[in-house]
């Protein structure tokens, strides 16, 4: 599935909204879910660390996976790091990083793989003693 986030200011200024919309059809998205959020406590929660602010954007209502999370709190700070607001749009496919997921696990088993002649050879030792 893909899915796009956009995240603007509220027409108060005072608030952020981050919408989340999944792709239903070819060049067709539908709204899933709309937060607002506090320009302060955004801007507080980005002092204590990303990870604060990641725990603070997922909700009740949103909860976007890890890597998505950590992006859009980066694009959040970005936006908010600008002197005029704006917004700013994140696009993400599910088959894209579920792809690049398992290529990194086939990478990692791939280096935890033990070398034959290396563990043949400790048995050997070990036998010896």
């Amino acid at each position: 599935m893909k899915q796009k986030y956009v995240i603007s200011f509220a027409p108060d200024g005072d608030r952020v909204s981050l919408r989340e919309f999944a792709q239903v059809e070819r060049n067709s998205y539908s709204l899933l879910c709309e937060e607002f959020f506090e320009v302060d406590a955004i801007k507080k929660a980005g002092r204590i660390g990303k990870e604060k602010l990641v725990d603070m954007l997922r909700t009740q209502n949103m909860y976007p996976p890890a890597a998505y999370s950590q992006a859009i709190a980066e694009a959040i700070m970005a936006l908010l790091s600008k002197p005029a607001g704006g917004s700013t749009v994140l696009m993400f496919d599910d088959k894209e990083t579920m792809a690049e997921k398992r290529q990194h696990q086939e990478i990692g088993a791939e280096m935890q793989a033990p070398d034959r002649n290396t563990a043949s050879a400790a048995d050997k030792l070990l036998e010896e003693i």
